[in-house]
């Protein structure tokens, strides 16, 4: 949802496609430096408090992004800072919640949770357009991260 209203927001802030580009690429940067590490991480430490605060971040930059949205004083330098934060946070999330799948799930059952793990979010990749459509439609591109 957040990648179609940021991809609308940009839009409508420079009317240039090269800047969606731009201001969403922002966010697989730290997807691809940081992956390894934040795999060793989540092996090394506690991987409550990793999600946490990875969940934590995602949200104060999800709505920094959304109140910078609504009073109209987003610019591209803004959301794409915004967006290397919730990309590293994110880079973190996904790989400790893979991880911490061995420690909710019987050994016997490992297999089955990361498929129907992955099923969830693949669902939420192909709905999840058509409802901020939507959003934007009804409430602007704001209503998205909020």
């Amino acid at each position: 949802m957040q990648q179609v209203a940021l991809g609308f927001a940009v839009y409508e802030i420079t009317g240039s496609t090269l800047a969606i580009g731009l201001v969403l690429g922002a966010r697989a940067i730290p997807m691809f430096l940081l992956a390894p590490f934040s795999g060793v991480a989540a092996d090394r430490y506690d991987r409550q408090m990793l999600l946490a605060m990875s969940q934590l971040s995602l949200c104060i930059a999800t709505a920094l992004v959304g109140i910078q949205l609504r009073r109209g004083a987003a610019g591209t330098l803004d959301l794409a800072l915004c967006l290397v934060v919730a990309g590293i946070a994110g880079t973190f999330e996904r790989n400790v919640r893979h991880a911490m799948v061995l420690d909710l799930v019987p050994r016997e059952a490992v297999t089955s949770a990361i498929a129907l793990n992955n099923i969830a979010f693949s669902g939420a990749r192909m709905g999840a357009p058509g409802i901020a459509g939507y959003l934007i439609a009804l409430f602007g591109t704001a209503a998205n991260f909020f």
